[in-house]
């Protein structure tokens, strides 16, 4: 699925890692691969009829035509932790030449206590015991799962277990 799509990536590091959602994949991107890299959402259209027509879009208008390295891209982003001021790198999983994105791992934010990240406001945290089971499912058969520490969090009271 992820080499017939648009899709909307952050790069995070261990001192900015605000994303729009707490977990996701951690992704292999070949430079081919890369349309747009802004410090902000850029709000692309993952899904529509038109993907080139929104490939373009999102490099002309949100990236004037230019591409940020991924330490541009980090100095500017505003957002340190949460779900607000995160940045948007917009990738294609297989580019024109054939190079395709590969998931090498899964990240999940965690609250300082060791439980799941629930945003503020809220006790129940995104990340649900269905999809834990996957996740879990994933870590045995190899793939790395990389605990985000995100001192946002709300008070949630569900722990994080292997």
């Amino acid at each position: 699925m992820l080499r017939s799509t648009i899709i909307s990536t952050s790069i995070i590091s261990e001192h900015k890692h605000a994303t729009y959602y707490p977990f996701g994949f951690i992704l292999k991107v070949p430079r081919e691969n890369v349309y747009s890299a802004s410090p902000k959402d850029q709000s692309v259209a993952n899904r529509t009829a038109d993907a080139v027509a929104e490939l373009a879009r999102v490099y002309t208008q949100k990236g004037g035509g230019t591409l940020l390295t991924p330490d541009e891209v980090l100095h500017d982003t505003t957002g340190a932790s949460g779900n607000t001021g995160y940045n948007e790198v917009v990738v294609v999983g297989r580019s024109p030449e054939g190079q395709e994105v590969s998931v090498i791992g899964i990240f999940v934010k965690i609250a300082p206590s060791g439980h799941f990240y629930a945003p503020p406001g809220r006790s129940k945290p995104y990340v649900t015991p269905e999809l834990w089971e996957l996740v879990k499912a994933q870590h045995k058969k190899g793939l790395p799962v990389v605990q985000v520490v995100e001192t946002s969090s709300a008070a949630s009271t569900t722990a994080v277990a292997f």
